[in-house]
């Protein structure tokens, strides 16, 4: 049997995104799942560090969004 996890809560309506992909990166990492509504500030920051220092996938060179005759 699983034990219940205390996974962090969303406090307001404008975070939910940020959360998802802040659950995301740590599972990914094999990282605890331990922040808070008040770490949000460095999610956001780090996203866009990341993406400023193409750390997030691109699809460039991929076939993504093209279309085929």
């Amino acid at each position: 049997m699983r034990q219940a996890v205390d996974y962090p809560r969303q406090g307001n309506s404008d975070d939910c995104g940020i959360f998802v992909m802040a659950v995301a990166d740590h599972l990914v990492r094999g990282r605890a799942i331990k922040f808070s509504q008040s770490d949000m500030w460095f999610f956001r920051l780090k996203m866009v560090h990341d993406m400023y220092n193409n750390q997030v996938n691109r699809f460039e060179n991929s076939d993504v969004g093209t279309s085929r005759s």
